[in-house]
């Protein structure tokens, strides 16, 4: 898309300056200035108050975060019809919407919410689950692989989006026949 014509486009076409405008924040942002020689003026529109404008570059949007993923484990190493959970953990503000794409998947699986949390009481650490932080804005789910066919060795990927956009974590999987 040429520059000038993006700049006209959203001329007369207000951003309000919240999270939905974040990502033309980001690029405003970024040192690639992929909005062109005007990348400076992009401005923002209070949404108390249309008549003010606001450097959409220098606003501080609160509650906006790109969502963080992670999954457990990164990497899998099993034999064929072997059965194993990778579990997935997202947050984001505003909250965020979780999912596994496993359109791919040969295996036979299925997808849950996660809610069981335990602990290693012998030795008084938290299990794997203690690199998660639990709040309102989080979520977990766990892939369920049952009798595993060596077609699904690559990657299965876990996918957080919100408003902000979106960030994905793969886990390696190494399925031995």
């Amino acid at each position: 898309m040429n520059f000038l014509i993006f700049i006209r486009s959203i001329d007369g076409n207000p951003i309000i300056c919240n999270c939905s405008a974040k990502w033309i924040q980001k690029l405003a942002n970024s040192e690639k200035k992929i909005l062109g020689p005007l990348w400076d003026q992009v401005t923002c529109v209070d949404p108390e108050n249309s008549n003010t404008r606001t450097p959409l570059m220098n606003l501080t949007i609160p509650n906006c975060e790109l969502p963080k993923v992670y999954v457990m484990p990164e990497k899998l190493i099993m034999n064929e019809s072997q059965s194993a959970d990778l579990i997935c953990s997202a947050s984001g503000d505003p909250p965020i919407t979780l999912y596994w794409n496993t359109s791919s998947m040969v295996s036979n699986h299925t997808i849950g919410d996660w809610s069981w949390i335990s602990s290693d009481y012998e030795n008084g650490s938290s299990d794997i689950l203690s690199n998660f932080n639990f709040d309102t804005n989080n979520s977990m789910q766990v892939l369920s692989i049952y009798a595993s066919h060596g077609a699904d060795n690559g990657f299965v990927s876990c996918i957080a989006e919100n408003d902000v956009g979106q960030e994905i974590s793969e886990v390696s999987l190494e399925i031995n026949g």
